[in-house]
């Protein structure tokens, strides 16, 4: 976060944050990735793109200050979530592998 951000952009790169590790979580979830899932993952990263380039959305509805700074703030940050998910994922599924029988 930029020096003196305010609490709104704080939240704002912290939701940005969010998104991009939850639409991750789903990306992991819907796989194998075919037919209807396939689709509600990109109709959910869809929407998220949406809310952000669409100013009345993002700033009207849902109280986003965004700015290219907290874009990839939020995209850095939101990159190593994701990447621990996946190693999360990956983690319980080697474990489990032998379990299953």
């Amino acid at each position: 976060m930029e020096d003196g951000a305010t609490v709104a952009e704080g939240r704002t790169t912290a939701t940005l944050v969010v998104l991009i590790v939850s639409l991750w979580t789903l990306l992991i979830l819907a796989r194998p990735l075919a037919g209807w899932k396939l689709a509600l993952v990109a109709a959910m990263a869809g929407g998220v793109a949406l809310i952000i380039a669409v100013p009345p959305l993002g700033h009207g509805i849902f109280l986003l200050d965004t700015t290219p700074q907290r874009l990839l703030v939020a995209a850095i940050i939101g990159a190593i979530g994701a990447f621990l998910v996946e190693l999360s994922s990956r983690a319980v599924a080697l474990a489990t592998l032998g379990h299953g029988e």
